[in-house]
């Protein structure tokens, strides 16, 4: 599981790549800064995992204007006087699936693609390719200096590597296949990339294999997810979309019943990640607890624990400071989320932005020493959690407590 732990996370705005809120796919969302990151996502909105079909959706959807409250006999009138104010009526909801036609354009493949590199992701972090397309890595967003992009090929683990002065350079696709992509400096800023035979890949061919794909997407990630779902009147009410044929309801009631169900989603999301937190707070405290009783375990003011593993002699970092380090992540029962003792060391700023409690214990360490950090929920994630982790690895959840050992290599340079 090396190289899933994310170890930058700026404050950016929110991509097309970006995961929206888990629920509340109907209503427009809220754009607002956040850090999205195992070690720097403090204030990250909630987020869940999001396919194709969904990032579109989310990133398109308005909300319509005028839409009465309640639906009646005279709900329809009600609506005709600001009907005239509203983007195209009938676009209300059926526009929304006609967005992924938006999606074909990238997925049929265009000769030069652009992934724009921040502290944290690709953007975008997917894309699809066909041999002999090149791809431009812009890392003008990050610190300067060579970084290495690896680019691993999933049939047969094969890599290589291309050295980027200023984070920025392209690359030149020729073998079919999928790949998985990050910087060797920082493993966790990476992205995947399907490249398709050029010979193969006709229009006819893609556009079936987009069509199929969004569809899967679909019903993976969107529809298996709702409840009560008659499959029979939604794919109905898709294809009447599809074929531009009036809907069976009004546009008002349809509206209505929509962002109600939403609301009522979002009710339900809500009580179950709160008894979730409630859970997780007190499987933390009691841990704790009994981990303070442990010989060696130093128990700080802040909460934070840590036991000392090995001694260093070395400097101390400070913020603003390169540190150069390993670790090994885990949860309270032993689950392990990211290993990179026995990888290519991270390399990173000691700022504000990172995880409280990380940052609070690296202080204390000395250049070689190795600490077991226990990171209590108000130090790591809180009572938010963070949803939205790497390709795969697992969601850490609200009031989570945190496990860290940490080898600190080096301090500056």
């Amino acid at each position: 599981m090396a190289g899933h732990f994310p170890l930058f996370g700026m404050r950016c705005r929110h991509r097309l790549q970006t995961d929206p809120p888990a629920v509340d796919f109907i209503s427009r969302p809220k754009r607002k800064w956040g850090r999205m990151s195992h070690l720097y996502a403090l204030d990250a909105p909630r987020q869940g995992r999001m396919g194709v079909w969904q990032r579109l959706f989310w990133h398109h959807l308005r909300e319509s204007p005028s839409a009465p409250r309640t639906p009646g006999p005279n709900a329809r009138k009600q609506s005709l006087a600001g009907i005239h104010k509203m983007r195209n009526p009938k676009r209300i909801l059926a526009s929304n699936l006609f967005l992924i036609a938006g999606l074909s354009p990238a997925l049929l493949g265009a000769a030069e693609v652009n992934i724009i590199i921040t502290d944290q992701v690709f953007d975008p972090a997917q894309i699809v390719l066909q041999a002999g397309d090149t791809v431009t890595f812009d890392g003008s967003q990050r610190a300067g200096g060579t970084h290495t992009l690896v680019i691993v090929r999933e049939a047969d683990e094969s890599e290589r590597t291309h050295s980027f002065v200023d984070g920025s350079g392209n690359v030149l696709f020729e073998e079919p296949g999928n790949y998985r992509l990050f910087i060797r400096e920082f493993p966790s800023i990476g992205g995947s990339a399907v490249v398709f035979p050029r010979a193969g890949a006709t229009a006819d061919l893609r556009q079936e294999m987009v069509s199929y794909s969004i569809g899967y997407d679909l019903g993976q990630n969107v529809v298996k997810k709702l409840e009560n779902l008659d499959l029979a009147l939604f794919n109905a009410g898709i294809e009447h979309a599809y074929r531009g044929q009036e809907p069976k309801l009004g546009w008002a009631e349809m509206d209505f019943i929509v962002k109600e169900y939403s609301r009522e989603v979002a009710r339900r999301a809500r009580d179950e990640r709160e008894q979730i937190a409630a859970r997780n707070l007190e499987e933390s405290q009691n841990f704790l607890a009994r981990n303070a009783r442990q010989p060696d375990v130093v128990v700080l003011p802040s909460g934070l624990q840590y036991k000392v593993l090995k001694r260093g002699t070395g400097p101390r970092p400070i913020t603003g400071t390169k540190v150069r380090v390993r670790h090994r992540a885990t949860f309270p029962d032993g689950t392990e989320f990211d290993n990179t003792l026995e990888s290519q060391p991270a390399e990173f700023l000691l700022t504000d932005g990172v995880l409280p409690g990380y940052s609070e214990g690296l202080k204390l360490m000395s250049t070689g020493a190795r600490w077991k950090l226990f990171v209590p929920p108000p130090l790591a994630y809180g009572v938010r959690g963070q949803t939205a982790p790497p390709p795969g690895a697992p969601m850490i959840e609200p009031n989570t407590t945190l496990i860290f050992e940490i080898e600190l290599l080096g301090v500056g340079g």
